[in-house]
């Protein structure tokens, strides 16, 4: 893998939309694309199991809770794409949840509205590596069963990548960001087309 030191790669820009149930690694996945992907923006609706509403967009002004975060930060992708000049376009990281084929359609739409080359991908970690991030030592025990409901409930909610979707959006599923991230930015990066 490339140190956060390296350069930035040359090469596609786009709109990188990444998705997954809860505490899949999309997160960390997207931070370290970024790191590496020319011009990156990371627009990320943080998937937060500790309220009821799940998600919340940091850069919005009154910081409430949105009900449709991929809708809000599709937009702000398209402005920002549509803002930039055609030699310093973005490489447009989208992070949030895509829990189903219609969010996941959304995003395409979005991307060839605007002009973008658009890449999906799926950040999926096993139950065992993604419950041991829920900071169970920091919790009551009330408030630790809270959020395992929580993560059940939207794990169960969220329609993962089949192969005839993953075919036509394009997208691909890594599974191991977690365990591995290493060999899952190498996949993400050979698949849009860099080194």
């Amino acid at each position: 893998m490339r140190s956060p030191s390296s350069a930035p790669l040359s090469g596609a820009v786009g709109l990188l939309a990444i998705g997954g149930p809860p505490l899949g690694g999309k997160s960390v996945l997207a931070a370290a694309l970024a790191d590496v992907l020319p011009n990156a923006i990371r627009l990320e609706a943080t998937d937060d199991l500790s309220r009821e509403a799940p998600y919340w967009v940091p850069e919005s002004p009154d910081r409430r809770p949105v009900s449709r975060p991929g809708k809000h930060l599709l937009e702000r992708a398209r402005r920002v794409w549509r803002q930039s000049s055609a030699g310093r376009r973005p490489t447009l990281i989208v992070v949030t949840r895509f829990g189903t084929a219609a969010d996941r359609r959304r995003a395409k739409v979005y991307a060839a509205l605007a002009g973008m080359p658009f890449l999906f991908v799926e950040a999926i970690a096993a139950d065992a590596q993604a419950l041991r991030r829920i900071p169970a030592r920091l919790l009551e025990p009330r408030e630790l069963e809270l959020r395992l409901r929580r993560y059940e409930r939207a794990r169960r909610a969220y329609a993962p990548l089949r192969r005839p979707e993953a075919m036509v959006l394009p997208g691909l599923s890594v599974r191991r960001v977690l365990s591995d991230l290493d060999a899952s930015l190498t996949r993400v990066l050979s698949v849009w087309g860099l080194p």
